[in-house]
């Protein structure tokens, strides 16, 4: 299983055993992806998932913190990437990223966060030093606000606050 994991985090397809895909209806397969360039992807899953303005406010402020977060992380790991706290925190801001985008109907979002959060998980599970991944994961959640922004813009709610989670100067260690 953990191959098959590590498959599905570096893009590839999910393949479940067998006993376990026979308890998941039919249903609720996905369908494929149109060919549909992202941002235009994005866009029509937010303008399709009935959001309620609240809505869009909450997930727009959910955002905002969650990026708050993670640029704190990565500040974090840039000064001390043995500290276990830092990706503990980014791995829970990318999962809350996963879970708002998922509920807001942002599927190739929540995939793409997934995806970042477990190469997160792979990282804190291996003893990585994540300041050697702090440039690599820096990229990764500024492509994830960037296609955050492009959505909630066609949601008609501006851009969220704190968009790109660029990471500034490492603070003093606490």
């Amino acid at each position: 299983i953990l191959g098959k994991l590590q498959k599905a985090v570096a893009g590839e397809g999910v393949s479940l055993p067998e006993s376990l895909m026979a308890a998941v209806p039919a249903a609720s397969a996905a369908a494929p992806a149109p060919d549909v360039p992202a941002e235009a992807s994005c866009r029509a899953d937010a303008e399709s998932s009935g959001a309620s303005q609240e809505d869009v406010q909450i997930f727009r402020e959910t955002v905002a913190q969650q990026m708050g977060n993670i640029k704190g992380a990565l500040n974090g790991m840039r000064a001390d990437g043995a500290n276990r706290d830092f990706p503990d925190a980014m791995y829970r801001s990318l999962s809350t990223l996963q879970n708002c985008c998922g509920f807001m109907g942002l599927e190739e979002i929540k995939v793409y966060a997934g995806r970042t959060a477990g190469i997160v998980d792979q990282g804190r599970n291996t003893g990585i030093d994540f300041s050697l991944m702090a440039d690599l994961l820096d990229q990764e959640c500024a492509i994830i606000a960037d296609m955050i922004e492009a959505a909630i813009a066609g949601m008609g709610g501006g851009a969220p606050a704190a968009a790109a989670p660029k990471a500034e100067a490492a603070p003093a260690p606490v």
